[in-house]
């Protein structure tokens, strides 16, 4: 997958160089994974949720989230340590 940051940085899926690539769970899902109680390591990785993908731009630090059908993008306003 290619894609272009409104910043006009491409990113490429198999290139790491221009994005960092992260993906998340939503709490409810993994909560509910655990309270199912699974009983190994591997039960619970082959039951893990699916995973939301997104990438952070590394020209602008925008976050790139990748929902069914669109692109959501957040860039944030302000750095808390300033």
């Amino acid at each position: 997958m290619k894609v272009r940051c409104i910043c006009g940085n491409l990113m490429v899926e198999e290139d790491l160089k221009n994005h960092e690539e992260y993906s998340g769970y939503k709490d409810a899902d993994y909560f509910d994974l655990l309270e199912s109680n699974p009983s190994t390591v591997q039960e619970l990785v082959d039951r893990m949720p699916r995973t939301e993908l997104y990438w952070e731009c590394k020209s602008c630090n925008r976050i790139l989230f990748f929902k069914k059908g669109k692109i959501e993008v957040y860039l944030f306003e302000k750095d808390i340590n300033d």
